[in-house]
């Protein structure tokens, strides 16, 4: 992410991009540090995809943030479908977010989940 002083630049990897503007997932998941501690409902940010030697920027709009404690307790109450689509349950989502924040980062900044609108367009 890139905290411009008009916009937040959001930047997301394949196939996390891709699903998310396609509608399919409805949560980006994330630590809540940073930016993520100020961003709030109402926020305009670009979703940016840098694969493939494209940049790619999609103009969004957050529409609701839900704090957690770890991404267990975000992924048993929220649809594991609607934040890791490419995994079917619980266990191998929350496998996969525990290999991209360890458990005692997840503890000491809490976890994030962020919707937005605007996606499909």
């Amino acid at each position: 992410w890139v905290l411009n002083f008009e916009m937040i630049h959001l930047y997301i990897r394949n196939p996390s991009y891709t699903i998310l503007i396609r509608g399919i997932k409805k949560y980006e998941l994330r630590l809540f540090k940073g930016i993520f501690k100020h961003i709030k409902i109402g926020d305009t940010v670009y979703l940016c995809n840098r694969d493939m030697g494209l940049s790619i920027k999609r103009k969004v709009t957050v529409t609701n943030l839900i704090k957690f404690p770890d991404f267990e307790q975000l992924l048993l109450k929220l649809n594991t479908k609607e934040c890791i689509v490419q995994y079917s349950d619980i266990e191998k989502g929350l496998k996969y977010m525990n290999s991209i924040y360890s458990s005692t980062l997840q503890k000491k900044h809490n976890c994030i989940a962020i919707a937005f609108t605007n996606i499909l367009k």
